[in-house]
């Protein structure tokens, strides 16, 4: 793989554009995404020269995966990676194997950061890797990417792993913070520091779509054993009273 890799992120939306302007630091990047034909700050290109880039960075809804690799995944030359951006590994990798030519590589990421949760900076944020069919070369190349360019620090997980921990982290996460949304605490006129710390996870929950928090539950297998697992504590708790 060349030491300047020819770039594309397919998806430009909220996270899509964000970690697209961080590799845009370092490399040309372009852009595909069905709903955006023009901007000053992207290059905008047809989906088929995004899919012949070297290294393809994968962001469109999870709910979207499967459909675009039926349509678009035997387009991809075997030269390219597909690397997948979701917050669910499960999925992603059942559709790459089922939808991907067997000699086409991908690897499994996530990056654990967001636009809300690195404002100021991603160095030192984290970044799951969770294997893939990826080629030792390869894999290198894009984990000095993450971590010398990027200044990211790598977690390798499994998928099984990464989705059974991510069911605590967001899909729990951005259920109660949708909760206490619903129920008004960002407009309380007295906060103690925890219930400010609770607000400030209700601000960022909310700053993420709604199709998000549906994909969550509906493509993570853990996340809603972890919500009966809470709605279950919870009335242990409430019964205590």
């Amino acid at each position: 793989m060349e030491n300047i890799p020819k770039i594309s992120l397919v998806g430009a939306g909220r996270f899509g554009s964000f970690f697209g302007e961080e590799l845009s630091r370092f490399f040309e990047v372009i852009y595909y995404d069905k709903k955006k034909q023009d901007c000053h700050t992207k290059i905008y290109k047809d989906l088929d020269e995004c899919l012949n880039r070297e290294l393809i960075f994968l962001a469109i809804p999870i709910s979207e995966i499967e459909n675009f690799l039926i349509e678009n995944g035997k387009k991809i030359p075997s030269s390219s990676v597909l690397i997948d951006l979701s917050s669910v590994k499960l999925k992603p990798e059942e559709c790459c194997i089922k939808y991907l030519p067997s000699g086409n590589q991908y690897y499994l990421t996530h990056p654990l950061f967001g636009p809300d949760s690195a404002k100021f900076s991603i160095e030192g944020q984290k970044i799951v890797t969770a294997g893939g069919r990826i080629n030792g070369e390869s894999k290198a190349f894009i984990d000095k990417v993450f971590t010398d360019k990027l200044k990211l620090s790598i977690l390798e997980l499994s998928p099984d792993v990464h989705d059974r921990l991510m069911a605590y982290n967001l899909s729990l996460m951005h259920h109660l913070g949708r909760a206490f949304n619903e129920m008004g605490i960002l407009d309380l006129e007295l906060k103690m520091r925890s219930l400010s710390d609770i607000s400030r996870i209700t601000q960022f929950v909310m700053n993420d779509s709604e199709q998000l928090f549906r994909d969550f539950y509906k493509y993570n297998p853990y996340s809603n054993q972890i919500r009966l697992e809470f709605e279950k504590s919870f009335s242990k708790i409430s019964g205590i009273l």
